[in-house]
């Protein structure tokens, strides 16, 4: 039966996502490191380098956080336009540029609303729990109907 297969396989990922969170839980620190060593490795080119669609992503972390590159504002050598700021604003400095680095902005965002990523995971969670809930009496339900049928 089919129902089967997909309570199966939403099962593994329900494992698989309950796994993550405690791996978060248990090795933050290492979760963190991970993360700031990937956007690190995002200063390695120089942003010119980078395709439309990542430049795209750049813009938007950098707008989003109001930073400037990932380990100090000098790595982008010329600098976006999304590290340009109002001089008005914290944080901005003249010409008219962000101050902060991305990586260390990243790492506090996650930390400030690990709660609201928490709670959407267990939302994810309980709607495949309820899948699978509801896979396995449809199934069950096909069985009786064949049953009585034969």
């Amino acid at each position: 039966c089919m129902l089967v297969t997909f309570a199966v396989f939403l099962s593994c990922l329900v494992a698989m996502e309950i796994a993550v969170g405690v791996y978060y839980i248990i090795e933050k620190d290492r979760v963190n490191d991970l993360i700031e060593r990937s956007l690190n490795s995002l200063a390695n080119k120089n942003y010119t380098e980078y395709t439309s669609d990542e430049q795209a992503l750049i813009d938007t972390l950098q707008q989003g956080l109001e930073c400037c590159s990932m380990n100090s504002t000098a790595d982008w050598d010329p600098r976006p336009a999304s590290c340009n700021c109002d001089i008005s604003l914290d944080n901005c400095v003249t010409p008219g540029y962000w101050t902060r680095s991305c990586t260390p902005q990243v790492i506090s965002f996650i930390e400030r609303n690990i709660y609201i990523i928490g709670g959407v995971g267990i939302a994810f969670g309980g709607v495949m729990i309820m899948g699978i809930i509801l896979s396995c009496c449809l199934c069950t339900a096909v069985r009786k109907s064949s049953n009585q049928i034969a």
